[in-house]
């Protein structure tokens, strides 16, 4: 891997770890107001529960489906359906 190539990966990992980091303080409310209305306009909702695994996140469509998943590169990767 070149030193360029390198360089990159380590910061999109350690967006990747920002944004998680970011991700847990905001989702530490307990007033849930805000992801019910986001729901209910349709659109899916990210927190994290007592057992998701480290580094995962789990995402909750409209419907009720639940995923855990990871952001590698900015991108969305299912991990698992729960």
């Amino acid at each position: 891997m070149t030193a360029m190539k390198m360089t990159n990966a380590i910061l999109e990992r350690e967006e990747d770890s920002a944004f998680i980091a970011e991700l847990e303080k905001k989702l530490i409310q307990t007033d849930d107001t805000t992801a019910r209305a986001h729901l209910d306009a349709g659109f899916p909702i990210y927190y994290m529960e007592e057992n998701t695994p480290e580094n995962l996140i789990v995402k909750e469509y409209p419907n009720g489906r639940r995923q855990w998943i990871c952001l590698v590169n900015d991108q969305e990767q299912v991990v698992k359906e729960l």
